[in-house]
């Protein structure tokens, strides 16, 4: 356990000692090891749970949104809609956001805040999709 600063700093050159001897042979190669520190709310466990609930959140007000949203279009709520979209922004929100998650990692300009993005992503795309299929298919069944 780190108790002292005398255990940080003893940790940091551990850290830093594995860091240098990986990237022995890696001068004139792009992506090099690095060192980052996280806060404990950061963890992946966290970044996970957190990424569930608000996609479960986006998916919940994407049908809300679909739905009124495909009232106001044809008046009335017909189709499967609401049982597809639902379906279909789940789909969406759990197996695309490691994927772009690992797409931002990959551009050194966005890689600091790859958490936070795949985090944003999370919580708008499963919403829109979602609320998306339900309107199209509102009115592909009214029309």
């Amino acid at each position: 356990m780190l108790r002292t600063d005398a255990d940080h700093a003893a940790l940091a050159r551990d850290l830093e000692r594995i860091r240098d001897a990986a990237n022995v042979g890696l001068d004139r190669v792009e992506h090099r090891f690095v060192i980052e520190q996280r806060d404990e709310l950061q963890t992946d466990a966290g970044y996970g749970q957190i990424g569930c609930f608000l996609i479960i959140v986006s998916i919940i007000a994407g049908e809300l949104v679909g739905l009124f949203g495909g009232w106001l279009a044809t008046g009335r709520l017909v189709g499967g809609g609401w049982f597809v979209g639902p379906i279909v922004g789940l789909v969406i929100g759990f197996y695309t956001t490691d994927w772009i998650g690992g797409v931002f990692a990959g551009i050194p300009a966005l890689r600091d805040r790859q958490t936070d993005l795949a985090m944003l992503w999370s919580a708008i795309v499963p919403g829109v999709a979602t609320a998306a299929v339900v309107v199209v298919m509102t009115i592909a069944a009214a029309g």
